[in-house]
């Protein structure tokens, strides 16, 4: 028997005539040969690029593939979707719907690429599943990452207040679109469906981070108490994983001043479509962002060992964000109630279960803030109990790299475990997702818009 012959295998956005065919579909919004995909053209006064220029596959990514193309005249960025589900991708819903009404705090949706494709056996009873395949955003040249203008003024001791006012009201314009566009939704009884899903989440992260955090437990308590039966408010949908990585100052043009966009709504690309496009509470995207101020200003003391941050920076940062946000959707956010406090605690103590499995040098940011807010709850957590807290993991104010906070190998034992310090407690364990950085948890690849 003869050598088999050569064969090649390789990836198809690296061909620009695979791009060319792509952007046709849906430039032209028909069906494929094949007649299991079909393009669709948003009428937003932006133009889809043709794949004679540039055409430029970046690298590092995981779960898509995206590929910049730039003929001249115009120029886009084309998403392809590797991980297929079935259902409206978020990112194309929401894309499109604000493109339409003319939000500029966000990449214009230029097109998109549904298709069918055979469903695993036993699923939709024989008919095939059916979801987008591509999305190509309008692509943002200049662009310029939220979070490492935010590390930079930090670490020189310069304000970030007017940055952040400015990134208020872009989030809430974009939730005001969003509401708009997509409409809201109430609990069906107030205080049923979101509450008790933030106080289980909270729970099982206490029972791995509470040894890391103290022996807050009593103050944990009284707080999941006051939000039983706490009502929502109106839910509509978000980004749901908002942080300052996820937005990019974009130059004006024209004398014009920048702009902030804010990127990736696509949600987690694991999780099922229809757990992403479930109605949120805008206040989940409200304290994604205040915690990203504080890991900016914890970043910038690690990446300069001369930096001096002021105390109030973070303070300053969140009063900003809050008063940007008000000056768009009026009404004050209260800080102090039960919904929002306990999502900032959901927020700071996965950050503290992820610094633990991969970071513990950067541990002191969440465990800080974690106690700072259990101790501040009215909890009357004597004093003895909090060295306690401390002496179980070194003081959380070493937030130098070259002295990291200290975590003893029976508490990481524990944690590791899904232990609680107080062992009288069990709680389910909840599974973490490892990535670069806490707040980019739900992105598995960079963010595309910026080259």
């Amino acid at each position: 028997m003869g050598a088999p012959d050569d064969r090649w295998v390789y990836d198809g956005v690296h061909d620009s005539e695979f791009i060319a065919a792509w952007l046709e579909l849906m430039r032209l919004g028909g069906t494929a040969q094949s007649g299991n995909a079909s393009g669709h053209l948003v009428e937003s006064g932006y133009v889809l690029p043709r794949a004679t220029g540039v055409v430029k596959v970046l690298s590092g990514e995981q779960s898509n593939s995206s590929v910049i193309v730039d003929d001249g005249k115009s120029a886009a960025i084309l998403k392809f979707f590797r991980v297929l589900s079935e259902g409206q991708n978020p990112e194309v819903e929401i894309g499109a719907a604000l493109t339409a009404g003319r939000t500029f705090e966000v990449p214009a949706t230029l097109g998109w690429v549904t298709g069918e494709w055979d469903a695993p056996s036993g699923e939709h009873h024989g008919h095939p599943a059916r979801g987008e395949l591509a999305v190509a955003h309008e692509f943002l040249a200049g662009g310029l990452d939220a979070w490492r203008l935010a590390v930079n003024a930090a670490s020189r001791g310069q304000e970030f207040t007017a940055e952040a006012h400015a990134l208020g009201a872009a989030t809430a314009t974009v939730h005001r679109r969003l509401a708009e566009a997509l409409g809201v939704a109430s609990e069906s009884v107030p205080g049923s469906d979101i509450a008790p899903g933030v106080a289980q989440r909270v729970r099982q992260s206490w029972a791995q981070a509470g040894a890391a955090v103290g022996p807050y437990d009593d103050a944990l308590d009284r707080l999941l108490l006051r939000l039983e039966g706490s009502g929502a408010g109106p839910l509509q949908r978000i980004h749901g994983d908002l942080h300052l990585g996820q937005i990019l100052q974009v130059p004006g043009g024209r004398g014009k001043s920048p702009r902030w966009a804010i990127l990736d709504f696509e949600g987690e690309p694991l999780r099922p479509i229809s757990e992403r496009n479930f109605p949120d509470v805008p206040l989940r995207d409200v304290v994604g962002m205040l915690r990203s101020f504080d890991y900016a200003a914890g970043a910038a003391v690690r990446e300069h060992p001369d930096a001096d941050v002021p105390d109030t920076w973070v303070d300053d940062c969140a009063e900003a964000f809050l008063a940007g946000y008000a000056d768009v959707i009026p009404g004050s956010i209260d800080r102090d109630s039960p919904l929002f406090v306990a999502l900032w605690l959901d927020k700071a103590l996965y950050e503290v279960i992820y610094e633990l499995r991969n970071r513990p040098d950067w541990l002191s940011i969440p465990v800080n803030a974690s106690r700072r807010l259990l101790g501040s709850t009215g909890s009357g957590v004597p004093a003895e109990a909090a060295a306690e807290g401390i002496k179980m993991t070194g003081s959380a104010r070493i937030d130098r790299p070259g002295s990291p906070l200290q975590v003893d190998a029976e508490t990481l034992a524990r944690v590791a475990a899904g232990e609680h310090h107080a062992p009288t407690r069990s709680w389910a364990r909840t599974s973490m997702t490892t990535g670069m950085s806490p707040s980019a948890r739900s992105s598995t690849s960079p963010k595309p818009f910026l080259l």
